[in-house]
């Protein structure tokens, strides 16, 4: 008795359409928290339930996305259908991006922003020419024109070290 388990067997349906997808949403609507592996992003989706003892919590689920061209970036709000033409692509993914929605420009800025700060301490990095506008992310609003600043003053740094290259060698 307590090593067997029983399972429960349902009668499958005659269409595909009464089988139903009961135990999972038809489309998720997400933003994209993760696009390191190939083919694959990471979709993170808010959801708020009431707990009955403790109150309201915001719990985020992850859904693993088949991304067939690479095209999503960190912070892309997509739209996700399931996989129900074919079978699942591995133990996790068995989404698919369907449509970008909407494009995030602060994975640019940030892009822009890391290159900045790397020529600052010196790695050596060629600075971006132009800056974005404006950024999508809520960040202060002036970012963009700090990050002028401190490309000019990199500028500026750069034009005095090659003076003094050029004042302690006169060839």
């Amino acid at each position: 008795m307590f090593g067997h388990v029983q399972r429960w067997h349902m009668p499958e349906p005659e269409n595909e359409d009464a089988r139903g997808w009961s135990k999972r949403e038809d489309v998720v609507v997400g933003k994209v928290t993760s696009d390191r592996m190939d083919k694959t992003v990471v979709v993170s989706k808010r959801r708020q339930y009431t707990h009955k003892w403790y109150g309201s919590w915001a719990r985020f689920t992850k859904y693993y996305a088949h991304d067939e061209d690479n095209s999503c970036r960190i912070g892309d709000t997509v739209l996700l259908t399931p996989e129900k033409e074919a079978r699942r692509r591995s133990k996790l993914k068995c989404w698919k991006v369907s449509h970008i929605l909407k494009r995030d420009d602060a994975h640019e800025f940030a892009v822009k922003a890391n290159a900045i700060d790397r020529a600052l301490r010196g790695v050596g990095v060629a600075l971006p020419d132009e800056l974005p506008a404006q950024c999508a992310s809520p960040l202060p609003r002036d970012a963009v024109s700090l990050l002028q600043r401190d490309k000019r003053q990199v500028d500026a740094a750069k034009q005095r070290v090659a003076r003094k290259g050029a004042e302690a060698d006169p060839q």
